[in-house]
């Protein structure tokens, strides 16, 4: 029986074309989707608090405090109880240590319950401060801040106060300087043994009893009787970022409304984060192509129109500490100086799924498109204004509307704070994007639609190079 050859030369070769058009059309990104916005993934949510979290609530038993606990329902007390209540209520606390602090810290109640949040905000006057043994000296900021940070590293520290400077030796600003300056040395102690964030609350409240004149030298011959003014008082908590976290979320999602004499907020820590970013189509002047995915922020074959190039940045920032005002001020971010920032709309439309996990859109333009450019965009750590406008050298007038709104050296604690971060970490920007903008295409890095090897596209020349191989043995096989 004869038996018959049969030649494998086409079946291999079938073999290889079907492998090069299978994944030739599995290519993502291709030109056929280039410029269209897919709805992106939420960023991860951040890596939860492990343990218990303790809340270890301080009121500074300073004699400047009394004027503040006049009265069975002072503003002050209401929003002091609110706190706790927003602790205990909302899952933001697991057990709550409550106590006083001036010379030394005095505990009033550790693991406290309902009834006793209840019954220390009750006897909250003048006789229990007077009472409970802490003293009652001028409040000198970096001592106390040192006896409330150190006492529980995995704790959040809440420290109640007026915040004024007392320097003891009248208004001069070299004194006020080297009061921050020490805060700033404490601050900076502490990070160096672990990483934590600062978050500022100010309030209002009414106020009747003795004020401290500090520009005048402060103590009782300084002391002028006030009745019905109101004066500025601040929360400040200090504690491991992830452990912060539930009580950040829900006021910013609350507006701090629980709060009766909210006020404003500031927010300090580490920098450098990286939010999840993507361009989009909207709004857009002159012409684009968008190199996919989007996230990559790379942006091809601009064009400008009559010398005018604006493109749209979808950001999600709402996971950055801080509050809405400061996030949509164009002020507050560094760009190129051939760019700007038109406007930052805040996404409002839950319906709309190419924005899902974006929550603010930037538009970016410029007079000056470049042939090519990386336009880097960063929000900067900076104190807000009302840190400036609510701080004084001069308290001499208590009564005077502008001073009631004031606190007598508070812009130096502040900057001392930040200083304290920024010795910590050179880099203090909130976060940091580049989006690269090119005349031409196929920026490097960057997918295109000529099938190009894009970041993360499959590679073409190792493909290439092996079937080239392959397809030489097969055919010095077939010649033998």
């Amino acid at each position: 029986m004869k038996t018959q050859r049969i030649n494998l030369k086409p079946v291999r070769w079938n073999f290889f074309l079907i492998f090069f058009l299978f994944f030739g059309c599995g290519r993502s990104g291709s030109s056929g989707h280039r410029g269209i916005d897919r709805p992106a993934e939420a960023s991860p949510a951040p890596a939860a608090a492990s343990g218990p979290v303790t809340y270890a609530v301080y009121m500074d038993n300073s004699a400047s405090m009394d004027g503040y606990l006049a009265g069975a329902g002072t503003d002050f007390k209401n929003d002091v109880h609110t706190l706790l209540k927003d602790l205990q209520t909302q899952g933001i606390a697991d057990t709550i240590d409550l106590g006083y602090v001036n010379e030394r810290i005095c505990p009033y109640r550790n693991h406290a319950t309902a009834a006793e949040v209840n019954a220390f905000i009750r006897t909250l006057n003048h006789d229990s401060l007077v009472r409970n043994g802490c003293g009652r000296k001028d409040s000198y900021m970096d001592a106390m801040l040192q006896q409330v940070i150190g006492s529980n590293p995995d704790a959040v520290h809440v420290l109640i106060s007026d915040y004024i400077f007392s320097i003891g030796r009248g208004n001069s600003s070299e004194l006020l300087k080297q009061q921050g300056d020490n805060v700033e040395t404490v601050l900076s102690g502490e990070l160096r043994k672990r990483d934590f964030s600062t978050m500022i609350l100010k309030f209002s409240s009414g106020f009747d009893g003795l004020y401290y004149v500090e520009s005048r030298g402060g103590g009782n011959g300084s002391a002028v009787s006030v009745r019905g003014i109101r004066r500025p008082y601040y929360m400040l908590f200090f504690g491991p970022g992830a452990r912060l976290r539930k009580l950040e979320e829900f006021y910013k999602s609350s507006n701090f409304r629980t709060f009766s004499g909210f006020e404003d907020v500031c927010y300090f820590g580490s920098g450098g984060s990286t939010p999840a970013a993507k361009l989009i189509r909207t709004n857009r002047v002159g012409d684009f192509e968008i190199a996919q995915p989007a996230t990559q922020l790379v942006i091809e074959k601009a064009r400008a129109d009559s010398g005018l190039f604006q493109f749209a940045v979808a950001v999600n920032l709402d996971e950055l500490k801080r509050n809405e005002a400061y996030l949509t001020n164009p002020a507050n971010y560094e760009l190129p100086a051939n760019y700007k920032i038109v406007s930052i709309m805040r996404n409002n439309d839950p319906t709309d799924q190419a924005m899902r996990g974006f929550s603010h859109v930037f538009l970016i333009r410029t007079t000056d498109l470049k042939a090519v450019q990386d336009v880097y965009l960063r929000l900067k750590s900076r104190i807000p204004e009302w840190v400036y406008t609510g701080s004084t050298a001069d308290d001499a007038n208590p009564t005077d509307l502008m001073q009631q709104k004031q606190t007598f050296g508070f812009s130096y604690l502040v900057e001392g704070i930040s200083r304290a971060y920024g010795d910590k970490d050179k880099n203090t920007d909130v976060f940091g994007l580049n989006i690269q903008v090119a005349e031409g295409g196929n920026v490097a890095g960057a997918s295109d639609s000529g099938g190009g090897s894009g970041r993360g596209g499959f590679p073409w020349v190792l493909v290439v190079v092996v079937g080239a191989v392959i397809g030489l043995v097969v055919w010095i096989k077939n010649k033998r």
